[in-house]
């Protein structure tokens, strides 16, 4: 990795996403922005792996490098940092939640990526209280099942409420095909209980923003 970085031109894997990054920006659009997410798993370039595709320093470097560029060089200030590793459950082959972390500075919003049927070992390890200890708002940056159907929405909820209540928000992977074949439910409407889901007191969505904010105006 690191020999990539030294020959590639500064900012060239990025102009893309920074045209975009740019537009949002003009139109006073804030950007929830989760780079190189998953690192401490064994599946990206840029993550840890079996055969050390990104040491510690060259992650924290990396990432470093991506922030000064955007922000410094490029003058975006729309974006909201979320550091996104994967939570550390039943898997040896990955490091542990912080391990990665490139410093208070360079964070707004620590989160896990989490995919299971269940929503009991988002801390096995101690990955969710090794992420509020970081002292930063926490989200659940991925969830969803792994089997192709069954799962119920309102268990997320439940599970945020009682076991992750440090939890500020919750997001969902789509589902998607692959050779023309289904592959996996992700989304809320694929899932059971979507309606109930939405209309669960603890989910803040656009409507019920608009309806509070309304009746604040009336008073």
């Amino acid at each position: 990795m690191s020999s990539q970085t030294k020959e590639s031109p500064e900012g060239e894997g990025i102009r893309p996403q920074e045209e975009t990054l740019k537009q949002l920006q003009n139109a006073g659009v804030v950007v929830l922005w989760r780079p190189l997410h998953e690192m401490n798993g064994d599946w990206f370039w840029w993550s840890y792996g079996e055969n050390g595709r990104a040491s510690q320093e060259e992650y924290v470097k990396l990432w470093k490098q991506v922030f000064d560029y955007l922000t410094i060089k490029k003058g975006l200030h729309n974006l909201v940092w979320i550091y996104a590793p994967n939570a550390t459950f039943n898997n040896s082959a990955i490091k542990p939640a912080p391990y990665y972390y490139p410093g208070d500075q360079y964070v707004d919003i620590t989160g896990l990526d989490y995919y299971s049927d269940d929503m009991t070992k988002v801390n096995d390890n101690g990955s969710y209280d090794a992420m509020i200890g970081l002292g930063k708002p926490f989200g659940l940056t991925e969830i969803g099942p792994q089997k192709r159907d069954g799962f119920d929405n309102t268990m997320v909820v439940r599970a945020i409420d009682r076991k992750y209540p440090q939890t500020v928000f919750a997001m969902y992977w789509q589902g998607w095909t692959r050779w023309g074949v289904f592959q996996t439910k992700r989304a809320i409407v694929e899932n059971q209980n979507a309606k109930e889901f939405m209309n669960d007191p603890l989910i803040i969505t656009l409507d019920k923003n608009i309806r509070k904010n309304l009746g604040k105006q009336e008073n």
